[in-house]
């Protein structure tokens, strides 16, 4: 069995979103396009073409549109559209293997969402980015940026952008051979994506996971979670997940000697992917028939598949599609016995390589042709192609240990930076603590000597109204010694006065002391009436209204009792 290669189109899936099923999206945009009018709808709406291309790997038509609405924005000084132009443009060089200007073109995104303040899109930037170094070897730098971008979707609580950094972290994670990492992240990417109900998220974290489990030789676990994918990519109708589901379980079949269900998963992966037209799973697809049917003695048809493939590569120029064709033949008609037409294609197929220069391919020759020269008794020749085929596993093996010797240093670099991460998550920790402890305590000290002005405002509204009652309570008093005083002293005077004027009136010889006796008498009447009413006023329980209207009323009635003024009083 072969090794295995997993394929990261959801990568490419994440630069540009959903892989595209229809064109709907696309002829509606374009007859909008057609009567737009030159302003800042119609860049976005170029943009979104610029997307939708994208999603059915239409790269050359999506950056044109990019490319178009770049220059409009920046006509309009449209600043959001110039950095959405940016991002787009730079998905197409990512894709097509220029990480060098697709990095430019992400920067200058960056900076213009940096400017504009728009969070969202740097999260996505920074996932991009780090996408861009995972694809160039560059593991440390997407590690730092997919981690970055995921900081930010986490401050502002952005769980779609969340699924996009887990995922990205994890892939980076398992492109070093950390799989508990990897794990992790593509767990913790499962979870949020079931909150928000993201099915297509669940059932790319199944596959995801799936491949882990697949890496580390654990067939059941590995199976368990591609069946789990595949339904839930037929449920929502994604062909693409269904595809890829489809071949992973084909793998883990073959893996366990089962070519007849390997070959039906295949088959049913290949079907799909001709249908929506994704090449690169369909010469993979082609492969692994070929591959399967010869593991299984069905030598015609690998036959079969192996001229599919060889057309299929020649319609969509796949070079490397069609020189394989030659070793593939020469291992058909060697299992099949006919030597001298493996030896054909084999030496045709030598040649090819040697003139195109594909040592991995010039290796698996020369080791073919060795076998095929001992089987036809030819030792000499055997061990001539042998040691060619030696001399060429040495020095891939050289380039392999120069690229192992690099992945090192990078792999060093990188548990560098996550023990830098570490270092400063503690810090951070310690010091969002200690800034905790400081605002308790600012918190308590505002509270403190907010609670004593408040008492103090209480005690001293208390000792105001203490005074302000003991002044009213001693001006009571006071009213009350004046009556007292009117009533006992000046009161018994007046009446004394009053008893003398009656005996002086009695006594009174002639009518001249007798009308002065009167005069006294009425003087001294009329100052006792008087006083009473002073006594009356000064008594604080007369201090009401209805005292004081039942008095009126009793004065007015005395005073025109004897006059001939009607009185009448409404009450």
């Amino acid at each position: 069995m072969k090794i295995r290669i997993i394929l990261s189109f959801i990568a490419f899936t994440f630069l540009f979103g959903a892989f595209g099923q229809n064109n709907s999206a696309i002829d509606s945009l374009e007859n909008i396009l057609k009567t737009a009018k030159a302003d800042t709808a119609k860049v976005n709406c170029m943009n979104a073409l610029s997307n939708q291309y994208g999603k059915i790997s239409e790269y050359k038509m999506a950056m044109q549109y990019a490319e178009s609405a770049l220059d409009l924005a920046k006509t309009l000084d449209y600043k959001k559209g110039i950095a959405k132009s940016y991002k787009f443009i730079g998905n197409c060089y990512d894709i097509q293997g220029n990480g060098p200007k697709a990095l430019e073109h992400f920067l200058a995104s960056l900076k213009i969402f940096e400017e504009i303040g728009d969070k969202r899109d740097i999260g996505f930037i920074y996932t991009n980015i780090g996408i861009v170094y995972w694809h160039m070897g560059n593991l440390p730098e997407a590690l730092e940026n997919t981690m970055t971008a995921l900081k930010i979707f986490e401050e502002i609580g952005d769980k779609e952008g969340m699924t996009y950094s887990y995922n990205s972290i994890a892939s980076v994670y398992s492109s070093m051979g950390n799989y508990p990492e990897a794990m992790k992240n593509y767990s913790a990417r499962l979870k949020i994506s079931e909150e928000i109900g993201d099915k297509s998220g669940i059932a790319g974290s199944y596959i995801n996971i799936g491949n882990i489990y697949l890496n580390q030789g654990n067939y059941a676990k590995a199976l368990e979670n591609f069946l789990t994918s595949l339904k839930i990519h037929e449920e929502i109708g994604s062909r693409v997940g269904a595809a890829e589901c489809n071949n992973n379980i084909g793998w883990i079949y073959w893996g366990q000697g089962n070519y007849h269900a390997a070959n039906k998963y295949f088959q049913a992966s290949l079907k799909i992917t001709e249908e929506i037209g994704y090449n690169a799973l369909t010469a993979y697809n082609y492969n692994c028939l070929v591959d399967v049917n010869i593991a299984s003695n069905n030598f015609q048809e690998a036959r079969k598949y192996l001229d599919d493939r060889l057309a299929f590569s020649k319609e969509i120029g796949n070079k490397k599609g069609i020189v394989n064709y030659y070793i593939d033949f020469g291992d058909l008609y060697y299992k099949q016995g006919n030597f001298q037409d493996a030896r054909k294609y084999l030496n045709d197929g030598l040649a090819l390589f040697k003139k195109i220069g594909i040592k991995q391919q010039i290796r698996t020759i020369y080791n073919h042709l060795s076998i095929l020269d001992s089987a036809e008794g030819n030792f000499a020749q055997a061990l001539e192609h042998y040691k060619m085929y030696t001399l060429y596993k040495d020095s891939l093996r050289n380039e392999k240990n120069k690229k192992q010797t690099e992945q090192m240093l990078i792999q060093y670099e990188t548990e560098k930076k996550d023990r830098e991460i570490e270092l400063l998550n503690k810090d951070k920790t310690l010091q969002e603590q200690k800034l905790e402890k400081q605002r308790l305590l600012r918190n308590g000290m505002i509270a403190g000597v907010f609670l004593i002005v408040l008492v103090g405002l209480l005690l001293f509204r208390s000792f105001r109204l203490r005074k302000k009652l003991e002044k009213q309570q001693a001006i009571v008093q006071e009213r009350h010694r004046i009556s007292a005083d009117l009533h006992d002293d000046v009161g018994s005077g007046l009446s004394k006065i009053t008893l003398l004027s009656e005996l002086l009136k009695t006594q009174a010889k002639t009518p001249e002391n007798r009308k002065e006796a009167e005069k006294i008498s009425e003087t001294a009447l009329e100052l006792s009436s008087t006083i009473s009413e002073i006594i009356w006023a000064l008594n604080s329980n007369n201090d009401f209204l209805e005292n004081m209207v039942a008095y009126i009323r009793r004065y007015a009635a005395e005073y025109f009792e004897n006059s001939p003024v009607k009185l009448n009083i409404v009450t």
